[in-house]
């Protein structure tokens, strides 16, 4: 019976696959996920009716607001002696209020306008087509390393092989000679019917 030797044991045992540098990537990757589809997912004010609002700037409590057309964001003044910075509330105003600017200049209330968003068509693109490219990106890639292989959907790819009498190149005539080998096999033969 042939001996294996070191190095033909090291041939024949897998080698264990790098997981940490899969892993990395995928966080990585998932990290700029949420920065892509995620920014402004922080805790939103508490949110006012619209005439406690409006009571609050007539009662001298509002310092300043941020007035957009579906939305308004202010901020009440410090009270004195307050150590923590003011709270912001939103509210949603019921419809277009002409009379709201004078009672904010009236009340000495600093207000403007939100900037316009500057996304652009490209970043209303990149944020609708680039999370599900990354997505079934992610998807092939981890399907493939699951296979083995370089195609994502080969699904249930078996690694078994087929081989012919003429494929081996050995025959029973090349070993029938052999005494040792007849009796290994008649070893195997009785283990078998004895079993």
């Amino acid at each position: 019976m042939p001996v294996e030797t070191e190095t033909q044991r090291s041939q024949k045992q897998p080698k264990p696959r790098d997981v940490g540098g899969s892993l990395l990537i995928f966080l990585v990757s998932l990290f700029l996920l949420n920065l892509l589809i995620f920014p402004n997912l922080s805790p939103r004010p508490p949110e006012v009716p619209y005439s406690e609002f409006v009571e609050q700037v007539e009662a001298g409590q509002v310092a300043r607001a941020i007035i957009s057309p579906n939305r308004i964001e202010y901020q009440l003044k410090p009270k004195p002696g307050e150590t923590e910075p003011p709270r912001i509330f939103t509210t949603t105003p019921v419809a277009i209020d002409l009379d709201l600017p004078k009672i904010l200049r009236e009340h000495n209330v600093e207000f403007a306008a939100p900037p316009p968003s500057n996304t652009g068509w490209i970043g209303t693109l990149l944020s609708w087509v680039l999370p599900p490219l990354i997505f079934f990106g992610i998807w092939a890639w981890l399907f493939s390393r699951a296979q083995g292989g370089p195609a994502a959907l080969t699904v249930g790819k078996s690694k078994a092989r087929i081989y012919s009498e003429g494929d081996t190149g050995v025959t029973f005539a090349d070993v029938a000679g052999i005494d040792e080998a007849k009796a290994e096999l008649q070893e195997i033969v009785d283990f078998l019917k004895h079993a």
